[in-house]
This record gives C-alpha cells, sequence and structure tokens, in this order.
C-alpha cells in the first residue's frame, strides 16, 4: 500500500520491506518514507513483486499481509501459491500475521439494485464535500463479493470543474458528478481460514475478532490470525 504500516514500524526501530504490485502504490510510500529521519530510511526498503509469486533472503522474523489484503486471494490455488511463499520467507518459529472479513450473511444477501450505508465527508485535501454508498453483489458459490462503491460530490467550484479555476482539466469534480470504484473481496469463514493455513504447514496460535483482542465470534467484523512456520 502507501506505507500505512511499513513507515510506523521503520520510524519505531524496525527493519522492514514492503511489498506490493501497485507502481503507484510504491511510489506514495516511497515520499512517504522519504520524510523520514536519515536512520528510520536506512531502515525501509520496497520491493515491487506479486504476492503469490515472491521470494526474499534473509528470512524474516515476522510477515504481516494487512488491510484485507487476503481477500484479494480469490482461488484455493492463490491461496496456497501466497501461503508458501510466506512460509519459505519465514525464518524458524517466526511469525506470519494477517486479517480479513468475518463474512457476515446479512450484509452479503442484501439487495444487489439498492444502495446502503450512505454517508458524507469532507476531501482531505479539497475540504469539497462528497457522499459514498456501496452495494455488492454476491457469488455464493466462488465465495467472492463484487462490491460498487459510489463517490458523488455535493459541491464544487463556481466554474463547474469542481477546482473553481474554469479550466475543464478534470482536477476537481463539479456537484452531482459521480465516480465508482469496484473492488472484490473473496470470502473466508473462520473454520475454513484455519484449515487453508493449517494445508500450507502453517500453524494457528492465536485468532480474534479485533484488533483489541477480542473474542473471535459470529458478531465479530474481522478476523485476525497469528501464525508460526
Amino acid at each position: 500500500g502507501s506505507g500505512r504500516l511499513t513507515i510506523p514500524l521503520a520510524r519505531d526501530g524496525h527493519l522492514v520491506l514492503g511489498l506490493d504490485l501497485s507502481a503507484p502504490m510504491l511510489a506514495r510510500a516511497q515520499a512517504r518514507a522519504a520524510s523520514l529521519g536519515r536512520a528510520a530510511r536506512n531502515r525501509v526498503a520496497f520491493a515491487r513483486a506479486d504476492f503469490r509469486s515472491f521470494a526474499v533472503a534473509p528470512r524474516f522474523s515476522l510477515i504481516m499481509c494487512p488491510f484485507n489484503a487476503f481477500q484479494h486471494l480469490y482461488t484455493a490455488a492463490d491461496v496456497q501459491r501466497f501461503l508458501g511463499c510466506v512460509r519459505a520467507a519465514l525464518a524458524p518459529g517466526g511469525l506470519f500475521v494477517f486479517d480479513v472479513l468475518n463474512p457476515d450473511l446479512r450484509w452479503l444477501s442484501r439487495d444487489p439494485a439498492r444502495r446502503w450505508a450512505r454517508t458524507r465527508f469532507r476531501h482531505p485535501v479539497t475540504g469539497r464535500r462528497y457522499e459514498y454508498s456501496t452495494n455488492q453483489t454476491y457469488d455464493p458459490i466462488a465465495q467472492i463479493a463484487y462490491m460498487r462503491i459510489y463517490y458523488r460530490a455535493l459541491d464544487g467550484g463556481p466554474n463547474g470543474d469542481g477546482d473553481g479555476d474554469g479550466d475543464g482539466d478534470g482536477d476537481g469534480d463539479a456537484a452531482g458528478t459521480e465516480h465508482v470504484v469496484r473492488l472484490a473481496h473473496r470470502q473466508f469463514f473462520p473454520a475454513e481460514l484455519v484449515q487453508l493455513v493449517h494445508s500450507a504447514g502453517l500453524l494457528v496460535v492465536d485468532r480474534y475478532g479485533g484488533f483489541q483482542g477480542e473474542a473471535l465470534d459470529d458478531g465479530s467484523e474481522s478476523q485476525l490470525l497469528l501464525c508460526v512456520s
């Protein structure tokens, strides 16, 4: 991603390698790393790679796959390829930590023609007001939720192109302009997830329903797993 975890880990004194397939994400992370002090900058590196086919040396004592990234492994073959890479990259006794959403069948079965969770917010850079809403179509056989996130501008620049300069360059959104972001998440049910990890030769030593150590139950929004090689 953009270094959301990599940067604070480097700042806290850890040697960190950030891996991503997206060149723009890596560029953003590198720009953020450039603002660190020299010692912290020397503790962080980035590499562009597919997380289903990476190899690193030396081995690591901790590997993290955060922010539901595991849910972009859409097939059993993808999962096994990724976990195989993780196992090969972990030092003996090393820890692998990752989180995924806990499937909510009520949410997944919502009417895909309606829009849900309408939320208003201000753009963090321009300060303009937006509204976002969501819906999704769920494939219960592939266990993939195909989500759509709708962003609609509630105000805009006085010249109609959103930024107020009237040049029509598209660097702002006129009021009423809507953008759709599409996202697909593979759903992993708790017992299934443990079996997938074990079949890859890793052992689940703890699992939680939240980032404060909450117990995993049917009301948990997330599943957080700690595994050892």
